[in-house]
């Protein structure tokens, strides 16, 4: 390698001198890998897997055609896909194939590994563990569970029922009276039934089964067979790659829960003073199967905490027959003034169920009542770069009167936001890969901003020229006001305009999911 006398740096400096090296490349290490984990090759294809090498003399292949019975044992091993550990199963593998690899030094190649060696039928479950003979132990046994197979499956799984449609791989067309088998994680069949003519089935999910919640998080693991003469498929409830609804833009539920509770809980007001009356009122509901029901009579505790989260109080409730409860708590003349958090626990009907608590909120705080209002408006619901934004503000007291002459403050600031025209699902617009970069970075910028007084009936104008600086898409104007009374008591307000880049948008849609 020669560096010449007068290679510059970023600083114009010159190396000033000739300098020669001398290096010696060695082989790339030997390396085997292969897509590992759960695989499913179409039983009308060639029935090649491909596994990837680099300067290796040969491997080893062990193989096993694994039934029905035997393979979730099997996949509940410990690191049983781990590529650091030989399988430990004597007598399990039926075949073993040793290959040897005539391939170019340094050059990483593909070679097809043949399953029908191992499928008398050309189709079935088989599993299949390397041996590479590589020093580096954690690529030394790479393994797979492949499905080799003409039926597809896919499932929906939920604590009440479970949704499987099964269907033909090379074709998409779906599978009638193919026979469906769901087994728990300790391999016992749970239920078995058959797929109607547009080759779907609904069976119970765990919770109907009478299957139990191991703990709070982990739900029941599920598998599902589906057969049909001598082809054979598998699926898990674990397993969650393939289409999902938002990809259809469908609202989910993508870790539903047998029974949900959710309620409302508020007071008459927002805010107190000390030594007033609280009254607290909740509505709960529990949804069962997808369906918000009122629930059975029970206990709920109510509590709450003042600002120092110390509890002021706490009491035990009975729903009424419309799942509704209320209770009262008078505040002390001498209470914390803050926010006060109420606290409502609605029991959980069995283990490892927990409880459920809802939350609200009210303040208690030494205020006097608001003399007088702002009303802000923009002289059109939008504008666009180069144009006058124009606005007007009224002020007036609460009993009616006009804020004559009264003391203003305002400004005018330009916020980034991610805008789409409506009406164009799907479609994508404006900078939105820069505006992922720039994500964290963009700051509002203030545009204008003064003070002034508000005329004899109470009201002013403004007029600002939007110049665009460092904006490359559409903004969001926001306008802020505040009017301060004779008693020096002040009143904020503001609205938000959008301010388009340009008169139109470019929008693009991709032709495929």
């Amino acid at each position: 390698l020669n560096i010449p006398d007068d290679l510059e740096d970023e600083f114009n400096n010159r190396i000033g001198k000739e300098h020669t090296l001398e290096f010696k490349t060695t082989s790339y290490p030997p390396y085997v890998s292969m897509t590992t984990g759960h695989g499913i090759l179409e039983s009308y294809g060639d029935l090649r897997y491909p596994v990837y090498a680099v300067n290796t003399k040969k491997i080893n292949i062990y193989a096993a055609n694994v039934d029905k019975s035997q393979l979730i044992p099997l996949l509940n091993q410990e690191k049983i896909f781990w590529s650091s550990e030989k399988l430990k199963k004597s007598g399990f593998f039926s075949h073993t194939k040793t290959i040897e690899l005539k391939l170019p030094r340094n050059k990483r190649e593909i070679f097809p590994l043949s399953l029908r060696d191992f499928l008398p039928l050309g189709k079935g479950l088989i599993f299949i563990e390397l041996d590479t003979q590589l020093e580096d132990k954690w690529s030394r046994f790479p393994k797979a569970m492949l499905q080799i197979t003409n039926i597809g499956i896919s499932a929906k799984f939920s604590p009440e029922n479970n949704l499987i449609w099964v269907t033909e791989l090379k074709t998409g067309l779906p599978i009638p009276e193919a026979e469906i088998e769901i087994r728990n994680n300790a391999n016992q069949i749970i239920w078995k039934g058959t797929t109607d003519s547009e080759g779907k089935t609904q069976s119970p999910g765990w919770k109907t089964l009478g299957l139990k919640k191991q703990d709070l998080w982990t739900k029941p693991h599920l598998w599902v067979f589906a057969s049909k003469n001598d082809d054979l498929a598998f699926t898990s409830s674990e397993w969650g790659t393939g289409v999902y609804p938002y990809q259809l833009g469908i609202f989910y539920d993508w870790n539903p829960e047998p029974v949900q509770i959710q309620g409302y809980i508020f007071s008459e007001r927002g805010i107190y003073r000390a030594g007033e009356d609280i009254q607290v009122k909740g509505i709960i509901r529990h949804r069962d199967k997808g369906n918000w029901k009122i629930p059975t009579p029970q206990q709920v505790e109510c509590i709450i905490q003042d600002p120092f989260y110390h509890q002021v109080y706490k009491q035990s409730i009975s729903l009424d027959d419309y799942g509704s409860f209320s209770c009262e708590f008078s505040s002390d003349q001498e209470a914390a003034l803050g926010s006060y958090q109420v606290i409502v626990n609605v029991p959980a009907k069995a283990k490892p169920e927990e409880t459920t608590s809802l939350y609200s909120s009210f303040r208690i705080e030494a205020f006097r009542p608001v003399e007088f209002e702002l009303h802000l408006r923009t002289l059109k619901e939008s504008y666009v770069f180069g144009e006058e934004y124009k606005s007007e503000i009224t002020a007036n007291y609460l009993f009616g009167g006009a804020m004559s002459r009264q003391k203003l403050k305002w400004n005018l600031r330009l916020d980034p936001i991610a805008y789409s025209p409506p009406g164009h699902k799907g479609y994508i617009f404006g900078n939105q890969i820069e505006r992922w970069e720039r994500y964290g970075q963009e700051e509002s910028r203030l545009i204008s901003s003064g003070e002034t007084s508000l005329d004899e009936q109470g009201q002013n104008e403004f007029s600002v020229f939007l110049k665009p600086e460092n904006e490359i898409d559409s903004v969001s104007a926001t306008w802020e006001a505040t009017v301060q009374g004779p008693s020096r008591r002040a009143v904020s307000n503001r609205i938000h305009t959008i301010v388009h880049r340009g008169e139109f948008y470019i929008g693009l849609k991709p032709s495929t999911a």
